[in-house]
């Protein structure tokens, strides 16, 4: 019976493999439904949770992955989705670190993300993050694009990505060991067994890294030379007799407050104000390279504004602005005396504005004195209180060595290191599944270069600061999963029961060193401990539960009809603790408004059915309609806390949030077999995809509720709703002889529209808010080419995606007036991205390969007046694998052989700096793997 059950299975794959590719060897394997659908039930094979003869019923574009083709590659689920057409993997923190998905130009919310059929997403969290999902005991990765097949539970508008985990398979025990440069390491062990009248699988893995590469800061020598400009001046003090000319003029301001303090304070606390002198130095002359860097950002309003602040002083009379008028050239005091004639910020902006239309100055011109007003105002603040040389000698000697600190620009990339543990266990015969898997991952988390106004040269350093953080992250992941399928006549069916608990926790390991940095940084004891009272600063936990049911099958209706239903409900519970939130240390003072909520809920609901019909009798015609209903039910709890200057807050501020959506959504697919090598297929459909918990609740700390907008005009960005949008795709799949290899050509054509796109509206400084304020276009040609030789193997894919997107003109708040909307950027959305490997068999047990991945330019901003880009990456990996007899394989290559990965560079106007986490680069590595 046994040995019969094996000679089924060996029979199903070497037929899906028939179907599916032409590649051989370690080439990609891809199905795409070509062939039609057979409607034989006869003898089926369950792998995973479904037949595998079912996996031909989806007649849309699906790229079939299977990560045991590139075994000892020590490739990761993102760099294996980086090789499917319509792909786009985005690795957010760096490699290793937190990694989203896209499709076809979609957020990487509205990817829904399956393992062994069962939805990955959480409802707590952005997005799923790929990085935390193993493939080492995984059979297949199947990524759906444009048609979603109804065993699949939502309407998603990117795509669908189905992890099948393996099956238990003849007696076996396998063991890997793999290392890489910067600490990486990669083990595994897996145990097959007959087990009662089924087989058992046990798998244990650990993937780690130091992730401390090199890479060069390009902020650094601005950094460098801010310090000198801090230098030059105190030196300048020390030299000239302007000194004593600023003590004279600053000895008047006997009731000047200057920081919240008066002359007489400062005459009375020397020693401290030279304290917080020397340490709010660097950082103001450190902040000019941020204020440069992102110069585009600021717009005339902003120009305006700057110029308007300076009127609490008066620029002509105020003796502490003396150097700063003396230092403004003829032509530029023109600029300046006739806009601070008009008495607001906005007037100002507006003869700005004029001038700038009518030719008079340019915009340039104006950002030019800005920038210049904005660095005199910093140093005639700082250094209005004179010092003593001997004060002014130590802080040069202090910004010495600090620029030493900086050096050269030379960083080792901290706290990018990550250790992951999975353990699975799975039994399954040929009809029960039961599965149980844990994960735990703990990582620190890396700091951006950009990490808020910090300036970038200081990540990465010993130099304290804000943006040197220390966060750990721990993240304990626990599944089960029980189910069975039966054959009864013409139908196939089977139901599960699973249950996910997650738990990520978040702690700051150096908050009291942060805590003692704020101190220093403020040189005031009001502000002890002010980094570690802020809520959720020092530690966080994020429980999630989650348990679900689900019953679906497939249905032979004559010879003419494939039904397939699906039915499935998920319960998910969220609970939110942290520091300052539920410890009973909450405090006021350092915020105006504060609001936690530390309890979610959210129930999903999902009907779909799907017929795959056949049309002609030559059986070579199809048309598959589906039709789903899809609900979802949210709650949270009541927020804590308190409003401090706002009055009697909103309503929704702090009471519970309850919403339930549902809708119902169809597609449909046509699909003709012209002949034995060319197959045509094209699908549309609409789609609504269900928000997750913290997009309609808040997420228990700075994103709340949206406020009840009380125009009419725009009523929809009240709370958000969901997501909906509309697709269209056309493919030719041709499948034969072509240049002497057996061949595969994939071309298709695809549309989407996409309306009520959630984003971000920050309200003041106080909290964000997502609003449906936003909508988009994405069309694009998605290639594929697989083609094998007797001992070569080439496999290309390419996509190219023109994306477009509008936003309103103005946030969704309470007495909004107007809908206007404004084209924007899609933000990290490549218009050209492409792949290529190629594969060299000198023998049966050698394999030489080489892999080319391109990824084109992109946008860092939405805004269009913002010129900032990323630049392409193309990076070049080789490798080779050898068999030493029968058990024993062993793997050597290296990745990003050019080292381009910490080169990567964002432009803004004339200023270049690092993309916000670095990539690692050129790596090596080797696998050792045996088979007992």
């Amino acid at each position: 019976m046994y040995r019969k059950r094996e000679l089924e299975k060996k029979i199903v794959i070497t037929l899906l493999l028939g179907l599916s590719c032409t590649g051989m060897g370690y080439a990609e394997k891809v199905s795409d439904g070509s062939d039609g659908p057979s409607f034989d039930l006869g003898t089926i094979t369950v792998e995973a949770k479904r037949p595998d003869w079912e996996s031909k019923l989806s007649p849309g574009t699906v790229t079939v992955i299977r990560p045991d083709d590139y075994e000892g590659e020590q490739k990761d689920l993102s760099e294996l989705l980086k090789m499917v057409p319509g792909v786009h993997v985005r690795e957010l923190n760096g490699k290793g670190q937190y990694t989203t998905v896209s499709v076809r130009g979609s957020t990487a919310a509205q990817v829904g993300v399956f393992v062994d059929g069962v939805l990955y997403n959480l409802g707590g969290d952005a997005a799923v993050d790929i990085s935390t999902i193993p493939v080492k005991n995984v059979e297949r990765i199947e990524v759906y694009r444009g048609y979603i097949p109804a065993r699949f539970g939502g309407t998603y508008i990117g795509g669908v990505i189905n992890i099948v985990t393996k099956r238990p398979s003849k007696p076996n025990v396998s063991a890997s060991f793999g290392k890489s440069s910067y600490g990486g390491y990669k083990g595994s062990l897996q145990i097959d067994a007959p087990l009662g009248k089924g087989s058992f699988m046990l798998g244990v893995n650990r993937d780690q890294s130091q992730g401390d590469f090199r890479y060069q800061n390009y902020n650094n020598d601005e950094a460098v030379v801010s310090y000198q400009k801090v230098i030059d001046v105190e030196q300048g003090y020390i030299d000239s007799a302007y000194a004593s000319a600023i003590t004279t003029t600053f000895s008047a301001l006997k009731v000047t407050e200057i920081n919240g303090h008066t002359a007489e304070y400062y005459a009375s606390n020397l020693a401290e104000w030279n304290t917080y002198l020397a340490s709010n130095a660097a950082y103001s002359a450190a902040y000019d390279t941020v204020i440069a860097a992102t110069s585009s950002t600021l717009s005339v309003n902003k120009i305006g504004s700057r110029l308007y602040s300076l009127s609490d002083y008066n620029i002509s009379s105020n003796p502490k602005y003396t150097y700063v008028k003396e230092s403004l050239s003829v032509a530029e005091l023109a600029m300046v005396t006739p806009v601070l004639a008009y008495a607001s910020a906005s007037e100002r902006a507006a003869y700005i504005q004029s001038m700038i239309n009518n030719g008079t100055y340019t915009y340039a011109d104006y950002w030019n004195l800005y920038v210049k007003l904005t660095s005199l105002q910093k140093l005639s603040y700082t250094y209005g209180v004179p010092l003593s040389n001997a004060k002014r000698l130590a802080a040069i000697e202090k910004y010495k060595s600090l620029q030493e600190k900086y050096g050269d620009g030379t960083r080792y990339r901290k706290y990018n290191d990550y250790k992951n543990t999975d353990v699975i266990a799975k039994w399954q015969d040929d009809h029960w599944l039961a599965k149980a898997t844990w994960k735990e991952i703990d990582r620190h988390l890396p700091r951006s270069l950009m990490w808020q106004n910090s300036p970038s040269a200081v990540v990465d350093t010993d130099i304290p600061s804000f943006a040197n953080a220390r966060t750990k992250q721990t993240i304990i992941s626990k599944e089960a999963l029980v189910g069975r399928r039966d054959t009864i006549g013409n139908l196939e069916w089977g139901w599960n029961i699973n249950y996910l608990n997650q738990a990520k926790r978040y702690k700051c390991e150096n908050w009291k060193d942060l805590d003692k940095f704020y101190k220093w940084f403020y040189d005031t004891d009001n502000v002890q401990d002010m980094y570690s009272k802020i809520p959720m600063r020092k530690w966080s936990v994020y429980d999630s539960r989650r348990w679900g049911t689900s019953i679906d099958g497939t249905y032979k209706a004559g010879n003419n009809h494939m039904l397939e239903f699906m039915i499935n409900y998920s319960d998910e519970n969220m609970d939110v603790k942290g520091s300052g939130i539920t410890d009973g240390t909450l405090e006021t003072g350092y915020s105006s408004t504060n609001r936690y909520r530390t309890d979610y809920t959210q129930k999903l609901f999902n009907v779909q059915l799907q017929d795959t019909i056949t049309l002609n009798k030559r059986g070579d015609l199809w048309l598959t309609p589906s039709i789903r209903y899809n609900q979802s039910e949210i709650n949270s709890g009541k927020a804590v806390g308190w409003a401090t200057n706002v009055g009697t807050p909103p309503e929704w501020m702090f009471d519970s949030i309850d919403q339930q959506d549902n809708k119902v959504t169809w597609q449909l697919a046509l699909k003709k077999q012209i002949n034995e090598n060319l197959t045509l297929r094209t699908t549309c459909g609409t789609y609504y995809r269900l928000l997750n918990l913290y997009e309609i609740a808040g997420d228990g700390g700075s994103i709340l509720p949206a406020p009840i907008s009380s125009n009419s005009a725009v009523k929809s960005l009240n709370f958000p709703v969901p997501e909906e949008g509309k697709q269209f795709d056309i493919s030719a799949i041709w499948n034969g002889r072509a240049l002497g290899a057996d061949s595969k050509v994939q071309l298709t054509y695809f549309y989407r529209n996409a309306d009520k796109l959630l984003m971000l509206w920050r309200y003041g400084y106080d909290y964000w808010s997502y609003t449906n304020t936003s909508n988009g276009k994405a069309k694009g040609v998605e290639i594929q080419t697989d083609m094998s030789w007797k001992k070569w193997d080439l496999n290309l894919g390419a996509t190219y995606l023109k994306a477009s997107a509008a936003r309103w003109n103005d946030s969704p708040a309470v007495g909004q007036t107007s809908a206007d909307s404004y084209s924007v950027h899609q933000t990290y959305t490549p218009e050209w991205e492409g792949f290529c490997r190629l594969g060299y068999r000198p023998d049966k047990k050698t394999m030489l390969f080489g892999e080319i991945k391109y990824v084109d330019e992109m946008y860092t901003s939405y805004d269009k007046n913002i010129p900032s880009v990323q630049d392409s990456l193309t990076t070049v990996g080789l490798g080779i694998k050898h068999q030493f007899g029968k058990d024993f394989q062993a793997v050597v290559g290296c990745s990003d052989i050019f080292n381009k990965g910490p080169q990567l560079k964002v432009h803004e106007g004339n200023m270049t700096y690092n993309a916000d986490y670095p990539l690692q680069g050129r790596t090596y590595y080797t696998t050792l793997q045996y088979k007992f």
